[in-house]
């Protein structure tokens, strides 16, 4: 058997942590990006980086970019679909310990006329990820509830406006968590909810001139 064939029903690669956590977290930023992007680097921290080579770490976040899941065979070939869409990245593996980050950690950012969003991951273990981090937002996010994440001006009402909207389609708000940036005056919500929040709907939280971006992201499959 080759060290990337199939390893039981739901991951590629030889390592829960380095493959299939990678797969996800590419999978993961992909979804919370939501766009078309002209470049995305792809930094590699601490175990990631030391050891992501032989784990096939790049070709899991490569092939969860392009929206593969952990069990698709198709990241085997990351590097190949890659060419063929032509996604133009960058790997940049961070050789020396890195304290600020966790043990298992990519920093995926992606570039788009000239701005730059990313996005940072965390693989804890059994194909489990965290998403630790939104651009400079510190953020707690598994990927097991179906979420909003919500880019809004700090200002009065906006948490009380975002509530009423989500309640009045009658779901549940399982946890909802405010990080405000008092130096440019915005706020990030990250919002997880038991049902996922209609598309058809979105628009309804930008009736509120302070709401910037609205993100709606599904329960990520087991």
């Amino acid at each position: 058997m080759a060290i990337f064939d199939v390893i039981g029903p739901v991951m590629i690669g030889p390592s829960s942590s380095h493959t299939a956590g990678a797969a996800r977290i590419g999978y993961f930023a992909r979804k919370i990006y939501g766009d078309e992007f002209d470049f995305v680097v792809i930094d590699l921290y601490n175990s990631f980086a030391d050891t992501g080579k032989g784990h096939g770490t790049d070709i899991a976040l490569l092939g969860g970019l392009m929206g593969f899941r952990p069990d698709d065979v198709r990241i085997l070939k990351s590097y190949e679909y890659a060419k063929k869409l032509n996604l133009q990245f960058k790997f940049v593996w961070n050789k020396e310990e890195n304290e600020d980050y966790p043990p298992n950690c990519a920093k995926i950012t992606f570039f788009k006329n000239g701005n730059a969003f990313y996005v940072v991951g965390n693989s804890i273990g059994g194909g489990d990820v965290e998403i630790i981090n939104l651009n400079g937002y510190p953020v707690k996010m598994s990927g097991k509830h179906h979420t909003l994440i919500i880019n809004s001006y700090d200002a009065v009402g906006v948490v009380a406006f975002i509530t009423s909207v989500i309640t009045q389609e009658g779901i549940n708000i399982a946890l909802m968590d405010v990080e405000r940036d008092s130096s440019i005056g915005e706020a990030l919500a990250v919002i997880k909810l038991d049902a996922k929040f209609p598309n058809s709907r979105i628009e309804e939280f930008y009736k509120n001139k302070n709401i910037k971006k609205v993100i709606s992201i599904e329960r990520l499959a087991e």
